[in-house]
């Protein structure tokens, strides 16, 4: 009976309270193109705070991304998010993340439409100092939440393959094969007008260029692109013909570009969207008091606890983003 994920659904659903139901079978029990009574459902084993079970968990849910069996109503899930994450339970299982690691996993979730569970310790303000500019980004926030008909997967490796070991929950050795780099997509518009992309550098210790090609983006509409960069919520260019290049990029890190095209000179359409501003709250860094309230439409939308006024000192559950839309 406590399999059985039909009997589940619908004792909670005749409860007539809107209840999140997480399929946790480890991969087990998948969703078939008709089948899904629960919202998200784990494609793997239990994730450590290691940057090798990271990668091995990310790579567990593409086989459902390219079959179209995450969607709305029924995500992929490769478990909880690890940043901020420095020493869980695991022990040496559970070495913790460097902060260019910690982007590249925010990142990564976000483009592959997980739901972003966040799981340290919220109280410990050391911690949240550090990663909330990853975890608070509302364009990388933007990404997760966007549908198009695509929940996001690679598109692209190269380079040779590294066999990365590291421990799982039972402390038993597992290993994870990765190229040098790795790219993901996942679009934002149903026309294939905007794009995002996430570019991996999986070298053990090397920095390299990544060059992306537009044509090798699956469903980008243009040619010549306006790219603008989520992580620093600028463009990065206004204008960039068929490719764009990443140079010297340390490892692991992972740029996250968005691609758009240029309008021409002569359009009278809409210009470049400016950065995202978070609900006229004030400027994160000039008002420290309020940096860690989230917008209130962005709660709204994201389902998490509203702070009291935009003036709060903390925002302490702030516990789960919905993936996709």
């Amino acid at each position: 009976a406590q399999r059985d994920l039909d009997l589940w659904a619908d004792l909670i659903n005749a409860t007539g309270k809107a209840i999140m139901i997480e399929n946790c079978h480890w991969g087990e029990t998948v969703p078939t193109e008709d089948w899904c009574p629960w919202n998200f459902y784990r494609t793997s084993g239990d994730v450590r705070a290691s940057y090798e079970s990271i990668l091995s968990n990310l790579a567990t849910v593409t086989e459902f991304a390219e079959a179209g069996l995450s969607k709305p109503g029924c995500w992929a899930y490769p478990d909880m998010l690890e940043v901020g994450c420095q020493h869980g339970p695991g022990g040496a299982s559970d070495p913790g993340l460097t902060m260019e690691e910690t982007r590249t996993h925010f990142g990564a979730w976000s483009i592959v439409s997980s739901p972003l569970t966040l799981s340290h310790d919220v109280n410990n303000d050391t911690v949240m100092d550090q990663i909330w500019d990853y975890i608070a980004n509302p364009e990388a926030i933007a990404v997760n939440q966007a549908w198009a008909g695509h929940s996001g997967s690679p598109f692209s490796t190269s380079g040779a393959i590294q066999v990365r070991s590291f421990k799982d929950a039972d402390g038993k050795a597992q290993t994870v094969k990765t190229a040098d780099s790795q790219y993901l997509y996942k679009p934002m518009k149903e026309d294939g007008s905007q794009i995002a992309v996430l570019l991996m550098n999986q070298m053990d210790s090397d920095s390299q260029d990544l060059t992306v090609n537009f044509s090798d983006i699956p469903g980008l509409s243009c040619t010549t692109c306006a790219v603008r960069c989520i992580w620093g919520r600028k463009v990065r260019l206004d204008e960039a013909w068929r490719s764009f290049v990443c140079s010297s990029l340390p490892c692991p890190a992972s740029p996250r570009p968005r691609f758009r095209p240029t309008p021409h000179p002569a359009a009278t359409g809409p210009p470049i969207p400016g950065p995202w501003h978070l609900h006229r709250l004030v400027h994160f860094r000039k008002r420290k008091r309020a940096r860690r309230c989230l917008p209130h439409d962005l709660e709204r939308r994201a389902g998490l606890t509203k702070c009291k006024s935009a003036f709060s000192t903390r925002c302490r559950k702030v516990l789960q983003l919905r993936g996709g839309g």
